[in-house]
């Protein structure tokens, strides 16, 4: 990910950036350095792409996470967050590369190889172009006995629940997606969640 600040970002015109933040991020890849700090083992995989991938990979080993991705041709995605001096942030998200279906094959394969060994499979983020939604059924189908933690936007998520998850962490807008409705209390989003499983 790349955040910008910009205190006095306009649209269409030239801006200047203050401060800027590379950093290596993923839902799922800030999850397994959680774990891991925390004490616990976790191991990483997905898909990833020859330019920049191996940063990802080296990143992780040094933060004492064992690691196997699915290569791919092209570039890993690069998010950009841009924040202005009101503490608003624009997000711009890469497409990022297509995945082919042999490689989609092969990381299920490997999330079956790697879950029978594990007690929690975490699914989340976004898909590469070639995935389709439904790939999230497949993978939380592949984790076999160990239980599921799913963390995805509205068609991600509803594929993870068809196959049964242990537990899933939609924020409130992706709460919303669902039944497209405004929760304005605890008591609504804890209903609304109920609806969801």
């Amino acid at each position: 990910d790349c955040t910008i600040e910009i205190e006095d970002f306009k649209i269409g015109r030239l801006n200047r950036l203050d401060n800027k933040i590379e950093n290596l991020a993923g839902k799922a890849l800030n999850a397994a350095i959680g774990i891991t700090r925390l004490g616990a083992e976790a191991f990483a995989t997905g898909f990833m792409f020859e330019k920049g991938g191996k940063q990802f990979s080296r990143f992780l080993q040094n933060e004492g996470i064992e690691n196997q991705f699915v290569w791919n041709k092209g570039g890993v995605r690069v998010n950009y967050k841009i924040i202005d001096g009101k503490s608003m942030m624009t997000e711009i998200n890469d497409k990022g590369d297509k995945v082919s279906p042999q490689k989609q094959a092969e990381l299920i394969e490997l999330v079956r190889e790697k879950s029978a060994q594990s007690d929690i499979v975490i699914i989340s983020g976004s898909l590469p172009r070639g995935v389709d939604d439904e790939y999230y059924y497949s993978l939380a189908t592949a984790a076999g006995k160990a239980k599921v933690v799913v963390d995805g936007e509205k068609t991600r998520l509803a594929a993870a629940l068809k196959a049964g998850v242990y537990m899933a962490k939609p924020n409130i807008a992706e709460l919303e997606d669902f039944p497209g409705e405004k929760y304005k209390t605890y008591e609504e989003m804890v209903d609304g969640c109920r609806k969801i499983i």
